[in-house]
This record gives C-alpha cells, sequence and structure tokens, in this order.
C-alpha cells in the first residue's frame, strides 16, 4: 500500500509540472519542466518494476489503448532508425525537448498510471489535483493581467509560467473539461453549484485572455460535439437538451453578429477580437499556415512510409521552402499542425497509430459494453474532440502531452472491464537480485545520461551566454564544457557559439592568441556538428556567414553553397551569398545572384532593395532605377543603406531625401546614427539649424551616443564642418 501511495504522489508531482521555470537552463519554460517530467518517471518506473516482479496486478493491464501507444511507440522507434538525423530525432533539442526519449517516457507513464490508479476514486483525487493546479495558474495568469508578473512573450497574450500563450490555452483546454468531469461524478451538492462551475469560468476566462484562436475554437467546437449529442439523441436528458439547443443557437446568433460587426472599432481595438476578426486565408497568419501545410505534404510524398523522423521538420521546411513564406520567421521546425507533422515525420504508420489513439479513444466510450455514463462519455468526447481540433493548429508540449497520456490511461482503466493483465505467468514471492540489480543500474543511468549531463550542459550554456567577470575567455570555457559533455545540447549551443567567438575577435583587450583559439575551437566544433547533422542548412547559413566576417571567403562558399543546396529557394542564403561575391569582387556574380533572390517573390521589399543597392554599387544604375522608381517614386529609398551609399557617392540630396522619407514614415526608426547622418548632411548642404536640431534631438533620445554635442553644435555655428574628417573616414 505503501508503495502504491508513493507512486500516487509521484504521479500527481507531474501535475506541478506547468509551475517550473528553470531560469538558470537554456529555453528555462521548457527544459526544466522536461528534465522534471524524465526523472519522476523514471524514478516512478524502477519503483513500479520493483513491485511488477512479485505481484501480477501491477502489470500492464490488456487493452486496446496499451496495443495502439505499442504501436505508436514503435513506428516512432523505426522512423528515428531511418531519420534523416536519428540523433535528433532520438533527443530532440531544448527549445522542444520531444524526440523518442519523450514518448518512451510518455509510454512509462501510460504503463505506470493505468497499473497504480486503478480505480475511480484514484483517478478523481487525481484529476482533482490538475484542477487546483489550474487554478494557482489561472493565478499567476491573473497577476499578469494586474502587471505583478511578466507576459513573456511581450504581449497582451496571457501565458503565466509556460512561457507560451498557446501552451496555457490548451492547459486551460483540457482543464476545463477535466473538472467538467468532476463537476458531473461530484455528490458534493457545494462543490456542484459553486466550485466547479467557478473554477470552470476561471479557467475560460483565462483561455479567453490568452487570445490562442486555435484552442478557444477548440472548446467551443467540443461543446457544439457535445450539444449536437444532446440535441439528437439527449430524450432522457431534457434539460440538458434544452441547454444544448440554447448554446447551438447562441453561437450561430453570435457567430453572425460577430461577422457582421468585425470591422468595427469596439472589435478592432480589441487585441483579442481582433485577432478573430482577422481570420481569413489571406491573413499573414492563416496564409503561412497553408503554405507550410502543402510543404508538409510534399515532405510526406517524398518519405511517405516512415516520414523524415521526429524533429526534422526543419530539413523539409529548408528543402520545400515557398519564397512567398519572408513574411514569416525564416526558420520553422513545426508545421503547426500535430496531425500533419505525424504524417510527414513518422510517415502513413506513425500518423495511423497516432490517429488511432483517438478512434480507440471514441470507440471504447461509445462501444455498448462502455463502463462510462452517457454524460461522461459526451463530456470526454468533447475533450478528445476540443483537443483534436487545437491540434489542428498548433504543436504538442510537455504539459499538454502529460495531460494526454494520462487522460487516454483514465480512459483505459476504466475501459479495462476484465481487468487482465499481462505477463502474468511468472511470479516471484520477493524480488530476486538479478531483478533489483538492472534496475539500480538502468535507472542510475539514465538519471546520469539522460538527464543530469544536459541538464548541466544547459546550465552551461546560459554561463557562456551571460557576462562573466573575468570576461568573454571565461564564457568561452563553459561553452568548451557544453561540447565536452557530448549530449544533445551541442547543436544549439554551436549556433550560439558563433556570436560568442564574434565578440572575442571584436575585443580589443583579447590577445591574437586566444582569438585565434577561439576561432579555431569554434570552426572545428561546428564543422565536426554540421558532419553529424547533413540536412541543417541553418547551422551552415550561419557558419558562412561568421567565416565571410572572418575574411575566410572561400570556405565560406563552401558553407554558403552547402546551405542552399539543402534550401534552394530561400532569399536568406541568396542574400549572403550574393554579399560575399560583391566583397571579392565578383560583381556579376553578386548581381546574378540578389536577382535570383527578387525573381523569386517580387513582392518581397528586401529582396528588391538590395537587387537595387547591388545594381548601384556595381555600376547597373539602370538596373537600380527599373526596381526603385516603381515602387518609391525615386531613387530615394526609406532605408539607410541608400543614404550611406548616396553620401559616399557625394549625392546628398537624394541621401538627404533617403533618410528624410525614414523620419516620415510612421513604421520605420531613424537611430542616433542615421539622424547624425542626416545632421552631416544638413551641413554639406547649408542646412544649418536643421542639423542642430537633430543633434538635439539625438541628445534628448540618447544622450550616451553623442557626448560631444556641444562642441558639434559650436563647430556648426562656427561656420565649419565638424564632420568631415568622420564622414571621408
Amino acid at each position: 500500500m505503501l508503495q502504491k501511495q508513493i507512486i500516487f504522489w509521484g504521479l500527481s508531482l507531474l501535475l506541478v509540472t506547468p509551475l517550473l521555470v528553470a531560469n538558470f537552463l537554456f529555453f528555462p519554460f521548457i527544459t526544466g519542466k522536461n528534465f522534471f517530467f524524465r526523472i519522476i518517471v523514471e524514478i516512478l518506473t524502477a519503483l513500479w518494476l520493483s513491485k511488477c516482479f512479485i505481484d501480477t496486478s501491477w502489470r500492464p493491464r490488456k487493452g486496446l489503448l496499451l496495443t495502439v501507444l505499442s504501436g505508436l511507440l514503435l513506428a516512432v522507434f523505426v522512423s528515428t532508425i531511418f531519420s534523416v538525423d536519428p540523433s535528433r530525432s532520438f533527443w530532440s533539442n531544448f527549445e522542444r525537448m520531444e524526440g523518442a526519449i519523450t514518448y518512451i517516457h510518455a509510454f512509462l507513464l501510460f504503463l505506470i498510471a493505468t497499473s497504480t490508479l486503478s480505480s475511480v476514486k484514484d483517478w478523481k483525487r487525481f484529476w482533482f489535483i490538475n484542477t487546483y493546479m489550474s487554478l494557482i495558474i489561472a493565478g499567476i495568469a491573473g497577476m499578469q493581467i494586474l502587471g505583478y508578473y511578466a507576459v513573456h512573450q511581450g504581449s497582451t497574450r496571457l501565458d503565466a509560467t509556460l512561457g507560451n500563450a498557446s501552451y496555457l490555452a490548451v492547459y486551460m483546454l483540457i482543464s476545463i473539461f477535466i473538472a467538467g468531469l468532476l463537476w458531473i461524478q461530484s455528490t458534493n451538492q457545494n462543490a456542484r453549484r459553486y466550485f466547479y462551475p467557478l473554477c470552470i469560468l476561471i479557467q475560460i476566462f483565462v483561455l479567453y485572455k490568452t487570445g490562442t484562436r486555435g484552442a478557444i475554437l477548440g472548446l467551443i467546437f467540443g461543446l457544439g460535439i457535445a450539444s449536437l449529442f444532446f440535441l439528437i439523441r439527449g430524450k432522457d436528458h431534457l434539460r440538458a437538451r434544452w441547454y444544448a439547443a440554447g448554446f447551438l443557437v447562441g453561437m450561430i446568433v453570435f457567430g453572425s453578429i460577430f461577422v457582421a460587426l468585425k470591422d468595427v472599432p469596439f472589435v478592432q481595438s480589441s487585441p483579442i477580437l481582433s485577432r478573430f476578426a482577422s481570420i481569413s486565408s489571406t491573413e499573414r497568419t492563416v496564409a503561412s499556415r497553408l503554405t507550410i501545410w502543402k510543404m508538409s505534404w510534399e515532405g510526406f510524398t517524398e518519405r511517405p512510409v516512415f516520414g523524415w523522423g521526429l524533429e526534422n521538420f526543419g530539413a523539409v521546411f529548408n528543402k520545400h521552402y515557398e519564397p512567398e513564406l519572408w513574411r514569416q520567421e525564416a526558420w520553422f521546425d513545426r508545421s503547426h499542425n500535430v496531425f500533419l507533422d505525424w504524417l510527414t515525420l513518422t510517415g502513413v504508420v506513425g500518423f495511423v497509430f497516432y490517429v488511432g489513439l483517438y478512434c480507440s479513444a471514441f470507440y471504447l466510450f461509445w462501444r455498448r459494453s462502455s463502463a462510462f455514463d452517457v454524460k461522461e462519455r459526451v463530456l470526454l468526447t468533447a475533450l478528445i474532440a476540443a483537443y483534436l481540433f487545437q491540434n489542428l493548429f498548433i504543436f504538442d508540449n510537455i504539459v499538454s502531452l502529460i495531460l494526454f497520456i494520462s487522460l487516454l490511461a483514465y480512459i483505459h482503466v476504466r475501459s479495462s472491464e476484465k481487468n487482465e493483465r499481462l505477463f502474468t505467468s511468472v511470479q516471484w514471492k520477493k524480488l530476486p537480485v538479478w531483478g533489483i540489480t538492472p534496475i539500480i543500474i538502468v535507472l542510475g543511468a539514465s538519471l546520469y545520461f539522460v538527464n543530469l549531463q544536459p541538464l548541466i550542459a544547459g546550465a552551461e550554456m546560459i554561463r557562456g551566454l551571460q557576462p562573466q567577470e573575468k570576461g568573454l575567455t571565461e564564457n568561452l570555457k563553459a561553452f568548451k564544457s557544453v561540447f565536452s559533455r557530448n549530449t544533445f545540447a551541442s547543436g544549439e549551443a554551436s549556433e550560439q557559439l558563433i556570436p560568442l567567438t564574434q565578440q572575442i575577435i571584436s575585443n580589443a583587450d583579447i590577445s591574437n592568441e586566444i582569438k585565434q583559439e577561439a576561432v579555431t575551437f569554434a570552426s572545428q566544433t561546428l564543422e565536426d556538428q554540421m558532419d553529424k547533422t547533413p540536412y541543417d542548412a541553418r547551422l551552415r547559413f550561419f557558419y558562412g556567414y561568421f567565416l565571410e566576417n572572418i575574411n575566410q571567403k572561400e570556405r565560406a562558399e563552401k558553407y554558403l553553397r552547402e546551405a542552399l543546396a539543402l534550401s534552394p529557394r530561400k532569399q536568406l542564403i541568396l542574400f549572403q551569398l550574393g554579399s560575399l561575391y560583391l566583397g571579392d569582387g565578383r560583381s556579376e556574380e553578386a548581381l546574378a545572384t540578389q536577382k535570383q533572390a527578387f525573381e523569386l517573390d517580387q513582392d518581397f521589399p528586401e529582396a528588391r532593395k538590395i537587387y537595387a543597392l547591388t545594381a548601384l554599387l556595381t555600376n547597373h544604375t539602370d538596373i537600380a532605377q527599373s526596381l526603385l522608381v516603381p515602387a518609391y517614386g525615386s531613387m530615394a529609398v526609406p532605408d539607410a543603406r541608400f543614404a550611406i551609399f548616396y553620401t559616399r557617392e557625394n549625392d546628398f540630396p537624394l541621401a538627404i531625401q533617403s533618410l528624410e522619407a525614414i523620419e516620415k514614415d510612421p513604421e520605420l526608426n531613424l537611430d542616433s546614427r542615421d539622424r547624425l547622418l542626416l545632421s552631416s548632411l544638413y551641413v554639406r548642404v547649408g542646412r544649418r539649424n536643421d542639423a542642430i536640431a537633430h543633434i538635439e534631438l539625438v541628445r534628448k533620445q540618447s544622450p550616451e551616443s553623442i557626448p560631444n554635442a556641444d562642441v558639434l553644435i559650436s563647430e556648426i555655428r562656427a561656420g565649419r564642418d565638424p564632420y568631415r574628417v568622420q564622414i571621408s573616414q
């Protein structure tokens, strides 16, 4: 009994996961939660296995969901073996911390929960703890509303301790239905009348304040499914039938009014309502999702059986990149659709088993011999439907995965009427030494290699990114420590090593010997990492950019070309390659490369400007005119790069017009450096009062950037040009 209680509280401890934020680790909202989950599951697994030897009632329950989940795990293993990057598929990275290793732990969680939480009473206690935890999380979200706790995404969308509004949304979505389940099962009148309705209202409010469209629509979809059931087949539940009819009519009326009034100021001024009002196939986020889904499908058709391997969507994204995605971030590692992720990354085999989890749950709810009463069936069906719907627009995280696996375990236990167990033919009266020894060894090895080593590496990476008293050499030592541990942290550490090395190179207080040591270490480390990740266009791009900056142009070209081969239609790579050609004096190649980037999508303003600027720098003024005049009405472009070019060409009027265009554009910002350039140009053309006015503006906005303001103003008033030396330099 004691061991069962320990495991129960260990499982319940997993419900604390949403609260954990490990600020000492890289990606603090992700890594701390995942390491905590893995460590708890591994310890519980050791306790559970030790009990399985001597008590057959602790062994796994037979059932449909166990079969399907086992098939999914097997599909994940096979997909990992045939993955384009098996190591990444197994270990993932700090940003996501999924991969096969997480699904192994999820499977173990399922086995432990189904073996030890054997009664409805156990599960009520478990779900009740989750409901209380959701209220604590809601309280933290409330503190964000009041301004006592930071919103980590820098917006009005609440994220509490999950670090992402979408993650908080799906957590609340599932918790709403769990509280609903406890509500309909409760025999306590006060709890039924007050506690659970209040819980659900709080959870719905927090869900709404996340502004996560997929999860909110998922809630409506789930409730709509439940309402339809009661409306069609709820003859024995007249009150529920009336509520269902009211909900459906209310949603239709509210939806119609909202669509009709979506452009009114009240809706448009609301950060959340305006997100719903903007939904259309042409809206930026929606359009990009549709494009990415198309790319996912192309990736699936290329490797349809076992897919690309978990965590390798980046390879699909790069290979099938659509140039129109310049409006979004440059690198995606998810399709923002859980089902497409499974289809693309584990192929049709993994996809069938994943969808099978949902189908199995629905079947177990609605088969004739179901252990669930009608209200439970409807509510749990609504939960699964809501979760399914929101997964069409987002991806999973460890918190939602814990709840989903726990839900499947609950369904499995309730549906296992005969309580039949697997592997019951052998039983020992006491735990044999040959049984306990491997358990202890495997547990120790797992805690050390799976958790402790990467955890220390993550902490060292943070130390390497933070300012150190002894300077950048200490940061470099921290990164060397990360790589010496040979964990999955090395992937992200490789990217972070590049800017650190650039800082070391540009620091005048660091000796040339240490600078050379840093460059050598970075080069060897990054090239070793790229040998292990043949499909990583992103790292090759960053490394090529780094090599160009340290004037190793030949090697830079090699890696930029490798990146381009992996992502042939990504403008960002072409921009950098064209820049390299230009700096190497290969003018025609530079122009041709920037033309190629521009022609991929001529609506991309940055591609137009880079192509035009390259044309100017290579004396193809006619090409620049054909690009700039139709777009900007003249050769003056609201971009400081053009102002600098015109200044160097002594075309001061065009340089001034370019900078003034930046100043007039409310979406652009004329920073201190550009404003001082404009001031210097005003001096050149005799507009001395304007020059002084801009110096005063800089002094007001950023006094540290112009300590010699009085000297500049004095010189200008005296009729001299204090900028001439600076400009000539």
